[in-house]
């Protein structure tokens, strides 16, 4: 994922593309969980470059059904204030 970048990751292509019009990056079977769940991006020397985590004890964020996570801004702070959750994701 380039700098200033999104990649977008859908269960179900086709549902993604009927409500957003645009076909996501990447499609797959595998789904994180609304309850405890972590997403970590590492790079390709496998180092750990930026991680999320959800209603556990590492962080405060509560994604409900319908709910996405996304970045606040570009500023890292390695914290739960770095993220939000939103009703209707759309790329900045």
């Amino acid at each position: 994922i380039k700098a200033n970048d999104y990649y977008v990751v859908a269960r179900d292509r086709d549902g993604f593309y009927t409500k957003y019009q645009r076909e996501p990056d990447h499609s797959t079977d595998f789904a994180l969980a609304n309850a405890i769940d972590y997403l970590e991006i590492y790079d390709a020397s496998d180092n750990l470059l930026d991680a999320v985590y959800w209603k556990n004890t590492r962080a405060d964020i509560d994604a409900n059904d319908g709910k996405s996570i996304k970045r606040k801004n570009l500023v890292d702070t390695d914290s739960a204030s770095d993220w939000t959750t939103v009703s209707n994701p759309q790329p900045d």
